[in-house]
């Protein structure tokens, strides 16, 4: 709520107030006063929820952009699921397609030279 509604309400009632000892005391200018803060009040109320909604309307909009950019962050990842499959992100940041078991590197090309290969011994 605004600080303008509240502010507003209250010169609102005080106007009322005004208005109401303005006339059982037949003060005609305490009267006048009363009725033209209550005129203030209504105004500055009317200000204060103008703002509420433009604040109110600001948020929506802001969260409705925050969730279509989740949407599409989203669906981009199902995309890329769909195309590389379940391992997805993995496959795609070391190769373009999918791995296979053919192109892996055999064990001894994997541990490189620290390899020793036996060869049978000839007597």
């Amino acid at each position: 709520m605004d600080k303008d509604r509240v502010a507003g309400s209250a010169k609102k009632i005080k106007g009322s107030i005004k208005e109401v000892v303005g006339k059982t005391a037949g003060n005609a200018k305490l009267e006048a006063e009363g009725k033209a803060d209550k005129v203030e009040g209504k105004v500055q109320n009317a200000v204060g929820g103008l703002k509420d909604t433009l604040k109110s309307t600001a948020s929506t909009r802001l969260r409705a952009t925050n969730q279509r950019k989740t949407l599409l962050a989203s669906a981009a990842m199902i995309g890329v699921d769909l195309f590389y499959g379940p391992a997805g992100a993995q496959g795609v940041s070391q190769s373009a397609s999918p791995l296979r078991k053919q192109d892996l590197p055999s064990r001894a090309a994997r541990e490189g030279a620290a390899t020793v290969v036996m060869s049978p011994r000839r007597l």
